[in-house]
């Protein structure tokens, strides 16, 4: 018997994690090749509910051909994944659709990776499922607080909004961006009014 869970919505720096929020247009979505040993090596930030840390947070990053090692579904909706280069790992996380402002210019990249992931494993389910496949996942980078994450990076980073994900070894090209602009020492936001977006904070899942 499924484990019937009630959903809801995130609240913490959730406009952010779902790319909802005003400043999600100047995210560069040509992804920036990465790797985790790369994005955990960033200085760890703390950000605000309202504001993106630039410039990490305003990038889109390719992760290849790493290993993909649980995956689960939390309470807020989103898909929780660990990622793995065999010797570190990072969260990397896909929003319900749902829980995704329709004005975000990431929407419909989202909700394609959403369907990505469930042809190849859903329906997901609350209790974490081992795999030790290799997928490739581009995201855009976040700083999310330490709060006893399942496979939380040194510096808590990690792909929020996932944008697509492929499976299999080689199973999408290299990106052609350019080099990821180098972090910032310490905690830097660019700003906005987002105060017609608050109402995102309380949303319910829609059914």
């Amino acid at each position: 018997m499924l484990l019937a869970l009630v959903l809801a919505c995130g609240i913490e720096r959730w406009l952010i994690k779902t790319a909802s929020d005003a400043n999600a247009a100047s995210i560069s979505t040509r992804p920036a090749a990465g790797t985790i040993a790369l994005l955990t090596s960033y200085p760890a930030q703390n950000g605000n509910d309202f504001d993106r840390i630039q410039p990490t947070e305003l990038t889109v990053y390719q992760l290849s051909d790493v290993s993909l090692l649980q995956y689960r579904l939390e309470t807020d909706g989103d898909y929780h994944l660990v990622l793995s280069d065999g010797t570190r790992t990072m969260i990397v996380e896909i929003p319900d659709p749902g829980c995704v402002a329709s004005t975000s210019p990431l929407s419909g990249a989202i909700a394609n990776a959403r369907a990505q992931f469930d042809a190849k494993h859903g329906p997901v389910q609350p209790t974490p499922t081992t795999t030790g496949e290799t997928v490739t996942v581009t995201g855009v980078a976040f700083f999310d607080d330490f709060h006893s994450q399942t496979g939380v990076a040194q510096n808590a980073i990690e792909l929020h909004p996932v944008l697509s994900i492929c499976f299999g070894a080689g199973c999408a090209p290299p990106p052609t961006g350019t080099a990821p602009p180098a972090p910032a020492s310490h905690t830097g936001c660019t700003s906005a009014n987002l105060a017609f977006l608050l109402p995102l904070l309380v949303r319910r899942r829609r059914a």
